[in-house]
Formats: C-alpha cells, structure tokens, sequence
C-alpha cells in the first residue's frame, strides 16, 4: 500500500476501471475478513467484500485522496456490515477460521500447533461475539487490521478518544472472557 495505491485510486476516479479492479483485487481478501470478523459468518463476508467493492466502484469518482484507499474501503465495509446486522438482527459465528488468517501464510507444522491455534481462534470469535458493535468495530481494525487510531476514528465517524475508549472496553472484555480458558493472564 502507499503512492501506488493512490495513483491507482486516482486512475479509477478519472474513469480507468482497470485501475480499480487491481484494487480491488487485492483487497478483497482484506474486506472479506473484515466482514468475517465484524459479522462471523464466511458467507456473510463474501458479501460484505462484493457490496463494498459495488459501493466504492459506484463512489470511485468522488474520490479525492484525502483518506489511503485502504482507509477509505474499510469505512464503506463498515457501514455495509452495520445494514448487515440491522436487516438480519443476529449474527452467526462459524468455524472458518481460514479468514482469521491476515497473511494467510502456511501454518504451523505439527498437530499440536495446529490444534491449538483452531482452539484460540475458536475462542477468539466467541470472545469478539460478547463485545458491542462499536467495541468489535475498533478493535478489529486497530488491533487486527493494525490501523492507528486516527484512522479508525475517521473510519467510525467518531474522536481518537472515543477510538480509544472502545479499544481499552474491548480489551477489557476479552481479558475476562478468555482468562478463564488459558493458564495465566495478560
């Protein structure tokens, strides 16, 4: 990501849609396991990564680079798992834990690392299951998406503080959620 990714975002708001396909391209991956973990559900997130690329190639020519491109996908990914969750009213965690991955590199060799990885990303997705929308919203993108918290504030349409708050909410939660499942805590 960086100037590439700018030039490419201003290519596609001048009309180029090759331009905007390879942006889209490699962020797809990204937006689906932004979906997948706001919503949990795989099916969900492929099409939360279909309406946000749909969105934003519909809103590529109000483009103006203020935000990174990468900023800007996650703000529209966003907003379309919020009317998600409002037209569904649940959400349903599944055990495809293949987008948890943020690499998506190989795994570990040998079937105790394997077992205990399932097992901690099984934990983890019931853990951000207790979490509010806003809570889960922040630390997904500034702790698994590693985003700084001013860009996670515009993301929310909300302050760094209240970044902030959800994330020390959000870690709080998950702390006492998952330290009864691991021998020592953090």
């Amino acid at each position: 990501m960086g100037n590439d990714d700018r030039e490419l975002m201003a290519r596609a708001a001048q009309g180029d849609a090759s331009a905007f396909a390879r942006v889209a391209a490699r962020y797809r991956g990204h937006l689906e396991r932004v979906g997948f973990l706001r919503l949990g559900c795989a099916e969900a997130a492929e099409d939360v990564a279909q309406e946000t690329l749909f969105r934003a190639m519909l809103q590529v020519r109000h483009y103006r680079g203020a935000a990174n491109p990468l900023t800007w996908l996650h703000s529209i990914a966003v907003h379309v798992c919020h009317r998600w969750l409002e037209r569904r009213k649940r959400h349903v965690f599944t055990s495809d834990a293949s987008l948890f991955d943020r690499d998506r590199g190989p795994a570990p060799f040998g079937v105790v690392p394997r077992v205990l990885r399932r097992e901690t990303e099984r934990l983890l997705r019931r853990a951000l299951g207790s979490l509010t929308g806003p809570q889960r919203d922040a630390f997904v993108l500034h702790y698994l998406d590693e985003l700084p918290h001013e860009a996670v504030a515009r993301i929310l349409n909300t302050s760094t503080q209240g970044v902030r708050a959800l994330c020390h909410r959000a870690r709080r939660t998950l702390r006492l959620r998952l330290a009864r499942h691991f021998l020592f805590t953090a």
